[in-house]
């Protein structure tokens, strides 16, 4: 195989401009690439989620006062502002840690502004529907023996349509397309999705454990120093809820940011990507538009990428301007014989970059 040049994608393991590789990711690059965008942009990733779940700890303490001095009817209040904070949170995240991938940084602000709170709470909505669908008819004939296959069925539709949040906040699309595009992507990956989804949740629940054991040691002193006084007592509580609040808002971010990059590796393995950006790169700074504005966002249909390999005269003329790959085109229209067979590019090599495929690429 050819070694590319010198340069700053002179390896496959080279990090991109969000300080993540642009290649296709392993499940460790997934789940400590998650931590990098938290650190690299702390205020719209977890910020972002304390300040929304403040909030609604804020509201929900309001409605409650209000419906113990009135009617409890008051409490379905909680629902709405419930389903608008997850809405805002999601959005916000997925927006945050997309556009971070890239290398663009945004403010709570600008989270907010792009979270598409309003389609994304569709989708929720579309997505609980879909739940609905699945428990309500095995329960009505299986009674309890429905738990069981409705618990797997739902594992499996959540773990298909879980890159449906970040398609409508980065592709902007809605409800039922996102699905569809995310259930396209997932596609022939499902156990390799659902174990970074399974070892994301070992560890958050580890994180979750280590972080909780502190507050509820303080929480315990704090109650035990003024055991039968009032103003102790609302202390402890109140310092119960803000580490709750800490740990919840660092696990959603956590879980969130592993989501985005599981939805950024599928574009890559399916549907090069990775090439995209990497040429784009070179020429100027990336927008933080590229998952919506590349040519890509609907390339991939089942088809067409048959066997890996790209068929059909893919990459045809031009396509690749700049001179990042010369002879105009790949001769031959497709690649033959399957993609990048691990030597050279028939009619021309490629200068600054490397095969599609090389060896220390994860599988």
């Amino acid at each position: 195989m050819t070694e590319p040049p010198p340069g700053r994608w002179a390896n496959s393991r080279a990090l991109g401009p969000g300080g993540i590789p642009l290649r296709p990711l392993a499940a460790g690059d997934i789940i400590s690439g998650s931590f990098t965008l938290i650190r690299q942009n702390p205020a719209a990733t977890f910020g972002l989620t304390g300040s929304i779940l403040a909030t609604l700890a804020a509201g929900f303490l309001i409605i409650f006062v209000v419906a113990a001095n009135t009617a409890g009817g008051v409490l379905l209040l909680a629902v709405p502002l419930i389903l608008a904070g997850l809405a805002l949170q999601a959005g916000g995240l997925a927006a945050t840690a997309g556009r971070g991938f890239l290398g663009r940084r945004l403010g709570i602000g600008d989270a907010i502004r792009q979270s598409r709170a309003g389609w994304v709470l569709l989708t929720l909505v579309v997505l609980a529907l879909g739940c609905g669908v699945i428990w309500i008819p095995l329960i009505a004939l299986l009674q309890g023996w429905g738990v069981i296959p409705a618990v797997l069925l739902t594992a499996w539709l959540a773990v298909m349509t879980s890159l449906a949040i970040p398609v409508v906040v980065l592709e902007r699309r809605g409800p039922f397309a996102a699905v569809g595009r995310s259930w396209r992507l997932v596609l022939g990956s499902f156990w390799r999705v659902f174990g970074i989804y399974f070892l994301m949740y070992l560890i958050t629940s580890v994180i979750s454990f280590v972080l909780s054991l502190p507050v509820s040691f303080a929480n315990g002193m704090i109650s035990g120093l003024g055991a039968g006084n009032k103003a102790w007592t609302s202390a402890g509580v109140v310092f119960l809820a803000i580490g709750e609040i800490v740990i919840t808002g660092l696990i959603a971010t956590i879980e969130l940011g592993v989501v985005v990059l599981v939805y950024a590796d599928l574009r890559m393995r399916k549907e090069g990507m990775d090439l995209v950006l990497r040429q784009a790169v070179h020429g100027w700074p990336l927008t933080g538009d590229e998952f919506a504005t590349t040519g890509f966002t609907s390339a991939y249909t089942g088809g067409a990428y048959a066997g890996g390999a790209y068929t059909g005269g893919a990459y045809t003329g031009a396509a690749y301007t700049g001179g990042a790959y010369t002879g105009g085109a790949y001769t031959g229209g497709a690649y033959t014989g399957g993609a990048y067979t691990g030597e050279a590019h028939t009619g021309g090599a490629v200068p600054g970059g490397h095969d599609r495929v090389p060896s220390d690429w994860p599988a």
